[in-house]
């Protein structure tokens, strides 16, 4: 279902070679690696050299600890204390489970802080992009400057509009759609996956690059860069609470 990673790259241990990585506790990117929380200024460190901006999260560049496996599943855990990267303490677990025709995600992450602070987690799959066209229904796409953040909000219309399927090939899109109604799908001439999420994964990232091969539709809580905006949210988690979600990736006909 997902587009395969070869030796080479599992060995360069760069997440963008695989065929997926998790996105906690924050998704897609936060304008100038900065935002306010309460009237503090929070400084993050930049996590990667090409961007301003911080990037998709800490925890796809963190090894992970296997804290259970099966012939079938394995359980992921990270423990972060608080860093330059990320200053609030969580733990994240991502629960892997594969059966003949299906990928379930159950994934959590839990806030270790003593307030409340931005939490959540989502997923970021790549799916192989030649001859793929891709069905996703939403009510908001936001389109972005040159820096690759949303600046404006609008009907999907033209080629942003993907409710009716259409092939990705020569495309070149990296918006974040909002109000999605998921199940999505994405259809080769073989083969086509269905991708169904929890309800409290309303946003999706459309993300589909020719000269890198990679075509992804990542499941996320929030509008990109929802901690530098004023007029969108992203989920708020108490001392001690959780934000799990589900992500079923499924063969589909």
């Amino acid at each position: 279902m997902l587009r395969p990673a070869d030796e080479a790259a599992i060995a360069s241990g760069d997440a963008t070679r695989l065929s997926g990585f998790p996105l906690v506790p924050y998704s897609n990117r936060i304008a100038d690696a900065r935002f306010d929380w309460h009237g503090q200024s929070i400084e993050l460190a930049a996590n990667r050299s090409d961007e301003p901006h911080a990037l998709h999260g800490m925890g796809w560049q963190r090894a992970w600890q296997v804290s259970e496996q099966t012939a079938d599943a394995a359980v992921l855990r990270l423990d972060h204390p608080g860093d330059a990267f990320w200053p609030w303490p969580l733990r994240a677990e991502q629960r892997i489970t594969l059966s003949a025709d299906r990928l379930t995600l159950d994934l959590s992450a839990v806030n270790l802080a003593h307030q409340p602070v931005p939490l959540a987690i989502g997923h970021h799959p790549y799916f192989p992009r030649d001859e793929a066209c891709v069905t996703l229904a939403a009510e908001t796409v936001w389109l972005a400057d040159a820096r690759n953040l949303p600046v404006s909000s609008c009907t999907p219309s033209g080629p942003l509009d993907h409710s009716s399927g259409p092939q990705m090939a020569g495309s070149a899109i990296d918006n974040c759609y909002s109000g999605v109604s998921w199940p999505a799908r994405i259809s080769w001439p073989d083969r086509a996956v269905g991708i169904d999420c929890s309800a409290n994964l309303p946003c999706a990232v459309v993300y589909a690059n020719a000269e890198a091969g990679a075509l992804c539709i990542e499941p996320v809580a929030h509008v990109s860069n929802a901690l530098g905006r004023t007029d969108v949210e992203m989920p708020i988690i108490a001392p001690g609470e959780q934000f799990a979600a589900r992500i079923v990736l499924s063969i589909s006909d």
